[in-house]
């Protein structure tokens, strides 16, 4: 978990005898917000970077090769974002360096 994506709350995790497989992989905060950026861009929806985080293997399937792997359908629950707005995501890209027009997905 990076600093931005510390709000996942990784105690609602299923146990790992619940019977789910977990691949648990790591993303970097930029890669989040990038995602937080796209799914703004394409769907009009506000997420903070721990959901972000989740998007990451979706937009950027480059980034963690594998994750899909062997998978029929992926579902990927999203939330809105409580304590994020536009001028903040955008400057959480600015202090990361992330281009917001690169975040278009074209």
């Amino acid at each position: 978990v990076t600093p931005l994506a510390a709000a996942v709350d990784a105690a609602r995790s299923p146990p790992p005898d619940a019977g789910y497989a977990v691949d648990s992989r790591i993303v970097t905060d930029a890669q989040a917000v990038a995602a937080c950026l796209r799914i703004a861009n394409e769907r009009r929806v506000l997420v903070e970077p721990s959901c972000g985080a989740a998007l990451v293997p979706a937009y950027a399937p480059d980034l963690l090769p594998g994750v899909f792997d062997g998978c029929r359908t992926v579902v990927i629950q999203v939330c809105g974002g409580a304590v994020v707005d536009l001028p903040k995501l955008l400057q959480w890209a600015k202090d990361l360096g992330v281009d917001p027009l690169a975040s278009r997905g074209e």
